[in-house]
């Protein structure tokens, strides 16, 4: 029998899961978690005495998380929620149809606005579901208004003359 680290079941105030547009989806049980961060270096010569940092670009965060979601509940009297594992399995089907980044909490860090790309492994029953998370965190940017006033002047030679060049072909001139 294989022994897999784990973190408690969680109850209900503390978050660990997904937050979309009109979704909610928190997992009972957090199997593993990794966050990584990486930085892509200038491929050209770095002048000595300049500042390093200029010639290094952070890359986005990223990271991955396995979640356990179960039909069985912590913050139930009862214990057991009906088909659970089915509604997070569908609550995950629209978040990737809606194509919208999502919030996502980690046991390390709240990351927000981040896309999600994930696998499903549902076990031999049918009351539970293992959710495998990869996650890339996206930058929103949003472009600033300005009001400008300006003035334009237009350069004329003669503004009185309406005299065309004699130079110029005016086309054919009818009788």
């Amino acid at each position: 029998m294989a022994v897999i680290p784990t973190v408690l079941f969680f109850k209900r105030p503390n978050r660990y899961g997904i937050e979309g547009q009109n979704h909610f989806l928190f997992f009972d049980l957090n199997i593993g978690e990794r966050h990584s961060r990486s930085a892509k270096a200038t491929m050209y010569n770095v002048e000595d005495g300049s500042i390093i940092a200029d010639h290094i670009q952070n890359e986005l965060e990223s990271g991955s998380l396995t979640g356990y979601i179960t039909n069985y509940s912590l913050s139930q009297p009862n214990g057991i929620i009906t088909n659970r594992a089915q509604d997070a399995f569908d609550t995950l089907e629209q978040l990737w149809k809606d194509r919208q980044p999502v919030t996502l909490y980690t046991l390390l860090k709240k990351y927000e606005n981040v896309v999600l790309s994930f696998n499903f492994d549902k076990n031999n029953s049918k009351e539970d579901l293992t959710i495998d998370i990869a996650f890339q965190k996206i930058n929103i940017v949003k472009l600033q208004e300005i009001s400008a006033v300006g003035y334009i002047k237009i350069k004329t030679n003669n503004t009185n003359s309406k005299e065309t060049n004699p130079l110029v072909n005016i086309g054919r001139i009818s009788p």
